[in-house]
């Protein structure tokens, strides 16, 4: 999985995963700047985010997935990122356009 990760530059950056679907991460990675360093946009610097942003997998510069692969899939493959790999015990989530589906999934759990 491809992302981008800008550290936050605030006394305590809150993490948050950003994901957009196509064509990718660079209309979601404009934003990260302020969110990362909200002082040098005229913010306060307590509202800090590290800020990570993920391709989604098969768009952007993600490798193409299998067939099988869903939102709710990729859901689980964010949050081990995020816990697994970045070491977040918990972490804030947004998402626009197909991006948007993975963040409710994981909110809302698994389908029964």
């Amino acid at each position: 999985m491809h992302f981008i990760r800008r550290p936050g530059t605030g006394p305590a950056p809150i993490p948050i995963i950003l994901s957009h679907g196509g064509p990718g991460p660079s209309g979601t990675t404009a934003r990260s700047s302020s969110l990362a360093d909200p002082a040098a946009h005229g913010g306060d610097p307590v509202g800090a985010f590290d800020v990570i942003v993920p391709s989604l997998g098969g768009f952007g510069f993600s490798t193409p997935t299998s067939g099988d692969m869903n939102f709710w899939k990729m859901a689980d493959v964010w949050h081990a990122l995020m816990t697994d790999v970045l070491g977040y015990p918990k972490y804030a989530a947004s998402g626009t356009d197909y991006g948007s589906l993975v963040p409710q999934a994981a909110v809302r759990g698994r389908p029964t």
